[in-house]
């Protein structure tokens, strides 16, 4: 593909993962390796602008009185690069600038406005915002020689921002630099806006980490950056250059609008299209958000973000009892409730015979019924063993906020966590009920423990059945529903960075019991379900992979083909090094 059909097919491939950062790049690599716009023989060459460079920097040095520096090593062509057009020179950033040097050393002082003192962190996505500008004390003859003008270039020098640079334009203030910050005065016979935008491609990146690599902390000198090659058209292409990449970028950003524009679009419709179907009341509603769901359904889920959403809708349908059919023939879940009175404690009896839920989120199907934790199980069970007997141990970070995927564990002796831990044994389910380990869903069924018992952090809240009046993984799938997370979320306790669960919304939140059989039924479904979700999400992986491949591979050709004509663009013109 060339770049001719390359960027009739811009809009397209701008479709693909990352392609925007991509397309950026790609723009600025052809703009340095002049392969962006047509050359003009009637350009001046660049060879005849470095001696118009040369001419003004010998004057600037002396009206300034500044001494003049060494002649810089020329640029061999093993050095260079890449191969740049006829027309056009690789020189050094040096040779090329009236003066490279460092910043003024002052302390930031908010109530001085005279004069400001630019930061890095003053410098924002190529922006500054000169109202939050902090101000310093300096001296007249200080001001002089470090006020900031246009078409300074400033590059940060150490740091997490190395080699970041900013183009100084209509200044409205009187500014200095700070010293973790280096000044490229530009000489005006070139494009400032040019040398910019040279500034931020890959070729100005690999030289800059390549001289700053080997070092504690990265940085960057004066030095350094004065040997940097830089691929120099004539001043009329490079203005030529600089229109054009302006014109792209331009088009990068309206995709990027449109494409942030149309992301929202399919988010809102996702999330109303699957909130009518949780929320439907009667089963007319319910089919008909069914049928929304089952016709856009590639359309809906064409993301990792959307593929989320969809398990959250599984685990709420499954609540619901929207999976499937009843079967009358089942035992109804009063059955189960009856079953676990049986098995009450004493105290139980008088505190829950006649709870009912004050406020039920929903119709239940016919045989299932409304309860909560504490009348199925025990909400804060202990174990009991021997001390030196083996038993698990699971800290917070080995629980899953994925359904299904079981707790991993350490083994401890029992006496050295009895105390001060919380007790599960198998088949327990745990529920993190500290933020942000509650939010995130972290929560499972605790299977294969050692001697069948384990401990855990206290932040866990547990529940332990009264026989098999519910199955833990249908518990499971309740405590990961998002309305069980987004309820509680509100009514956690405790200071902002550690608020928790309450016990009391933990064992009596309304709870959605169906029978026994349809229990087994709703898990093996949401099971089979949420594989299918991998399936899927794998697939979209493995899409937006290929994808993106292509367009790799479309920008690696770009750049290797027809490298020994880099006049391509025109036709016309003879490759150099």
């Amino acid at each position: 593909m060339d770049r001719a059909t390359f960027f009739k097919h811009f809009d397209l491939l701008a479709d693909q993962a990352d392609a925007l950062a991509k397309m950026r790049g790609l723009v600025l690599e052809l703009a340095v390796r002049g392969q962006l716009v047509e050359h003009n023989s009637k350009d001046e060459l660049a060879s005849k602008l470095l001696e118009k460079i040369k001419t003004e920097k010998r004057e600037f040095l002396r009206a300034n009185k500044f001494k003049e520096a060494e002649a810089l090593p020329q640029i061999h062509a093993n050095e260079a690069p890449f191969m740049c057009p006829s027309s056009w020179e690789w020189v050094r950033l040096g040779s090329i600038s009236n003066r490279i040097h460092y910043g003024y050393t002052a302390s930031a002082d908010h109530s001085q406005r005279d004069v400001r003192l630019l930061r890095i962190t003053d410098i924002q996505n190529n922006h500054v915002n000169w109202e939050t500008v902090p101000g310093c004390q300096i001296s007249a003859q200080e001001v002089a020689k470090y006020a900031l003008h246009d078409n300074d270039i400033l590059i940060a020098r150490t740091g997490g921002t190395i080699g970041k640079t900013f183009l100084v334009a209509n200044v409205a203030v009187k500014a200095v630099f700070a010293s973790y910050l280096i000044r490229v005065i530009p000489s005006s016979q070139i494009s400032a806006p040019y040398l910019k935008l040279f500034l931020e491609s890959r070729c100005y990146w690999q030289q800059l980490l390549a001289k700053s690599a080997g070092t504690g902390q990265p940085n960057v000198n004066g030095e350094a950056l004065s040997g940097l090659c830089i691929s120099l058209p004539p001043l009329a292409e490079q203005r030529r250059i600089v229109a054009k990449v302006d014109e792209l970028m331009t088009l990068c950003d309206e995709l990027a609008v449109r494409q942030q524009a149309q992301h929202d679009a399919a988010t809102q419709f996702q999330r109303s299209a699957l909130h009518h179907l949780v929320a439907a009341r009667d089963q007319a509603t319910f089919a008909t958000g069914l049928h929304r769901v089952s016709d856009h359904f590639h359309w809906l889920h064409d993301s990792p973000d959307s593929i989320a959403q969809l398990r959250q809708t599984i685990l709420q349908l499954a609540v619901q009892g929207r999976l499937g059919t009843q079967d009358r023939k089942d035992e109804p879940a009063k059955k189960l409730i009856e079953q676990a009175r049986a098995q009450w404690p004493e105290r139980k009896v008088s505190e829950r015979q006649n709870w009912k839920p004050e406020d039920p989120p929903c119709e239940l199907p016919a045989g299932w019924e409304w309860t909560c934790l504490d009348v199925l199980g025990n909400t804060n069970p202990r174990n009991d063993a021997d001390e030196k007997m083996e038993v698990a141990f699971t800290p917070m970070k080995f629980i899953s906020a994925e359904f299904g995927r079981p707790a991993a564990f350490e083994i401890r002796p029992w006496g050295e966590v009895k105390k001060g831990f919380t007790h599960f044994a198998n088949n327990d389910v745990v529920l993190a009920k500290i933020t942000p380990c509650f939010e995130n869903g972290k929560s499972a069924v605790m299977r294969g423990l050692k001697n069948g018992i384990g401990a855990g952090t206290t932040e866990l809240h547990v529940f332990r059945r009264y026989d098999d009046c519910v199955l833990p993984d249908y518990v499971l799938l309740f405590f990961k529903t998002s309305h069980f997370i987004e309820t509680g979320v509100p009514r956690m306790t405790g200071s902002a960075g550690q608020k928790r669960v309450s016990w009391e919304y933990f064992a009596n939140s309304p709870f959605p019991l169906p029978p026994m059989a349809e229990q087994k039924r709703i898990v093996a479904r949401v099971q089979e379900l949420m594989q299918q979700c991998d399936v899927l999400e794998s697939q979209l992986t493995d899409s937006r992979a290929l994808g993106t491949q292509l367009l790799d591979s479309t920008i690696h050709h770009l750049f290797t083909v027809n490298q020994e004509q880099p006049d391509l663009v025109s036709g016309s013109g003879r490759s150099k090094k």
